[in-house]
């Protein structure tokens, strides 16, 4: 009788000892597949997040690209005909150009002597001969330039240039300034509920 009570107690102890493994190697299994689930499901929210920014920022650009281009293109336009004007008149110009100011949401539109000196839409008279946009834009170069503050220091602005030519020479400058908050309008981020944020970077940063 005492040897069956034995037997029977170091069965009981196997059989815990198998039930304690038993329950470990299911325990660890159980972590294991979470733990993998888990990194999976992190690698795909990551590439997810990355695929959806890369398509976002895409989309960014292009809008920039094309707010520029149709503006610059534009005033390309503007510039043509006044070059086929027999009769130029800074002053006739600068009021026509009031109309496009608002079509186009310029903050002003200008002209640019030979000299320097611009006259704008919002019957200003500045001198602008000492900037590089100045100087590159007698040199027949269209453009857009970095951002400067307006006049009253209230917001920056960028600057279409585009040269007008007479005899092939190049007589003035058209100008138009962009309130360069309205293209920071065309970086908002729809998705992320709407905690994301987003930035166009040029070439050299």
């Amino acid at each position: 009788m005492k040897n069956l009570k034995q037997f029977n107690k170091k069965i009981n102890k196997r059989l815990f000892l198998s039930n304690v493994i038993l329950l470990t190697i299911i325990l660890l299994s159980v972590t294991y597949f979470a733990i993998s689930y888990v990194d999976r499901m992190e690698e795909k929210i990551e590439n997810t997040t990355k695929e959806t920014l890369q398509l976002v920022s895409s989309q960014n650009v292009k809008a920039i690209q094309k707010e520029v281009f149709s503006k610059q293109e534009f005033l390309k336009v503007v510039a043509k005909d006044m070059e086929r004007e027999e009769r130029f008149d800074i002053l006739d110009n600068i009021k026509r150009f009031k109309k496009y100011v608002q079509e186009y949401e310029f903050y002003n539109m200008g002209l640019i002597n030979k000299d320097g000196i611009c006259y704008t839409t919002l019957d200003e008279t500045l001198d602008l001969h000492n900037y590089d946009y100045f100087k590159r834009g007698m040199k027949g170069e269209i453009q857009i330039s970095q951002s400067y503050k307006s006049e009253d220091k209230k917001m920056d602005l960028n600057i279409y240039v585009v040269p007008v030519y007479k005899k092939h020479k190049v007589k003035m400058l058209l100008t138009a300034t962009y309130a360069s908050d309205k293209f920071l309008e065309r970086l908002n981020i729809t998705s992320f509920q709407g905690i994301g944020g987003s930035f166009a970077v040029n070439r050299i940063g």
